[in-house]
Parts: structure tokens; C-alpha cells; sequence
């Protein structure tokens, strides 16, 4: 299940940690809240350099200021390490823990959690859910979670950040309770950050960067190439179980040192524009056609020759 909007209470502008921030960590906020590969457990790969190019004159220092200041402000949590930024409410703010089917899909998209510091942020965040609130079933969910989050982070502190414990903001609209902990963030000074201008017509995009060939890549990586494949491919984008199991896949393959990175990133993309739904199937096909193209596998995605034409696209929304 693909997240298609995204829930911004009115009230979030009576919030005085909201507006202490800088204008550009405020929409910075804002823009990784609408982000398509925005899992329901809050989860987003770390990727200031094409964060950088959604709004003319950003650049990448600008953008990883404004992460600095919300990670200070704990509307975010980041590792740098993995890769990973946790939008820390999003599932108290949303109100997720009362959906239990969305929240199985959050709990499911969390197993692609690779950093044992954002595991823990997390429990401490579902542990401050007004439970007593939730159906059964939505109890049994969110207990379920806990338990798995509980057996993968060891012992957390209750601060696992490191930085000293706030309490949430109040709500001084009297607008009806999201549950324990109203504020989206912690307590935070001002800060002079310049702003993020609007974004850029989809006419004014650039072309995406080279990424580092000496950085490793992570799971996350390998999930955004592949949703970049279905969006050039002008699909849908995939849906979160599909998204889960491509992280299953790639972290197994990350898992062998023997792995080419760059050509698992190819197949991703390939496969995100309606390739095979194996990651492992899709580098040998595309280890295939790359013996018979001077291209040396850096095609387009879906210029595979080796992939027979089909009748019927496939649907990356839908589980096959």
C-alpha cells in the first residue's frame, strides 16, 4: 500500500517547536512528509543530493543544514552511517496505530530498518501511543510491533538520541487530541537558516547526479532506484509490500561481497519499470544483455533486449 498524500494538521502552525524552526527546515519538514517512498513506519532513505534538486537555487549544504536543525529539534532522526532519516511522529501524528491493516504495513516497512539507533527512536515513539484509545486488534498490532522493534534494539535508552529529553508541545487550538505527545518535534532555538525556495516545473528538472562510487550503497539506495524506474516508466509508484520485498532482496545481495553495487542498482531501476520481480533474476538478465550491448549495462531502464515485449504492464501497486 504506496502512500499517495500526506496529513498536515492546521494545527501544526500553533506549534511553538514547529515555529522556531528556520523556513528552510520547516519545508524541508513539509517536503520529506509528501515524499512517495515515505514509508508508513516514517522511514526514508537519506539522499540530500536529490532532495537538492526540488526547488531552483537549493543546493546540498543548504539541504543537510536544514536536516541538521531537524534532527536537533527531534522532528527527525538520522544515521548517517545507514543512510536513514525517521520522520519520528509520523505514525502517532497520522494516526496510523489506529488503522491496524495500515499499521501492519508500517510494522512490515520497518523490518527494513537497518540502524539500531533509529530502531530504537522508533519503540521509544510507539511506546508514547495512547494504547488504551486503540481497538483490539489495533492493540495486538501495535504490541506486535513493539515486540519486534523490542528484540532488535536490545535495551534502548529512552533517549537514544542523545539529546536531553523534551516534552511535546501542547495543542493551544483545543483541535481534538492525535494522542500522547501532540507536538510533531522537540524543544529548539531558532535558527538563522536561509530558506528552500518553491520548487522547480517538472520542465526545469536536471539530470540526477552521479552517485559516489567509493560510498557504499545500503537497501534504501536499491528502493529508490527502483521506484525511479517505475516513475520513468510513468507507473505507479510500487506499493509498499513490493517496496519491502525489494529491500529483503537487496539487503540479502548487499549481504555478499561478490555483489556488483552498480549493477544492482541498474536492475532495480529495470525491474522498478516493470522488469522481473527478482532482484537476482533481473542482474542476470541484465549481466546477459550487457555481454551484447557496447553499452556495458548502463541502459535505460527497461531497455533490456533479452525482455520479451508485454500485452499486459505490470502493476507495481499490486503484489504478484
Amino acid at each position: 500500500m504506496a502512500r499517495s498524500e500526506a496529513r498536515i494538521f492546521t494545527t501544526i502552525w500553533q506549534d511553538v517547536q514547529f515555529l522556531v524552526l528556520s523556513e528552510g527546515a520547516q519545508r524541508l519538514y513539509l517536503f520529506l512528509l509528501s515524499q512517495p517512498d515515505l514509508s508508513h513506519c516514517g522511514l526514508i532513505a537519506l539522499r540530500e543530493r536529490r532532495w537538492a534538486r526540488s526547488a531552483a537555487g537549493l543546493t546540498v549544504d543548504r539541504v543537510t543544514a536544514a536536516l541538521k536543525e531537524l534532527d536537533a529539534a527531534r522532528f527527525v532522526v538520522i544515521d548517517e552511517d545507514t543512510e536513514e532519516v525517521l520522520i519520528r511522529s509520523l505514525i502517532r501524528r497520522d494516526q496510523i496505530w489506529k488503522q491496524p491493516n495500515v499499521m501492519k504495513s508500517a510494522r512490515e516497512a520497518a523490518q527494513l530498518i537497518e540502524s539500531p539507533h533509529l530502531r530504537a527512536s522508533l519503540l521509544e515513539e510507539l511506546r508514547r501511543i495512547p494504547s488504551e484509545e486503540a481497538s483490539e486488534l489495533a492493540r495486538r498490532v501495535l504490541a506486535d510491533f513493539m515486540g519486534d522493534l523490542a528484540k532488535g534494539s536490545g535495551n534502548p535508552s529512552s533517549n537514544p538520541s542523545g539529546n536531553p529529553s523534551v516534552e511535546p508541545s501542547a495543542d493551544p487550538s483545543g483541535a481534538p487530541s492525535q494522542g500522547k505527545g501532540e507536538g510533531y518535534g522537540g524543544k529548539v532555538e531558532a535558527s538563522p537558516l536561509p530558506g528552500i525556495p518553491s520548487p522547480l516545473p517538472p520542465s526545469a528538472a536536471t539530470a540526477p547526479p552521479r552517485r559516489d562510487p567509493a560510498k557504499p550503497i545500503n537497501a534504501g539506495d536499491v528502493i529508490a532506484a527502483y521506484m525511479d524506474g517505475a516513475k520513468e516508466a510513468k507507473l505507479p509508484p510500487p506499493a509498499e509490500s513490493l517496496r519491502s520485498r525489494v529491500g529483503k532482496q537487496a539487503r540479502a545481495l548487499l549481504a555478499d561481497k561478490n555483489t556488483d553495487h552498480e549493477a544492482l542498482l541498474v536492475a532495480a531501476r529495470n525491474m522498478g519499470a516493470g522488469g522481473w520481480q527478482d532482484l537476482a533474476v533481473q542482474m542476470q538478465r541484465d549481466a546477459a544483455a550487457a555481454r551484447d550491448s557496447p553499452s556495458n549495462g548502463k541502459y535505460a531502464p527497461g531497455s533490456d533486449p533479452h525482455l520479451k515485449p508485454s500485452t499486459t504492464p505490470i502493476d507495481p501497486t499490486k503484489v504478484i
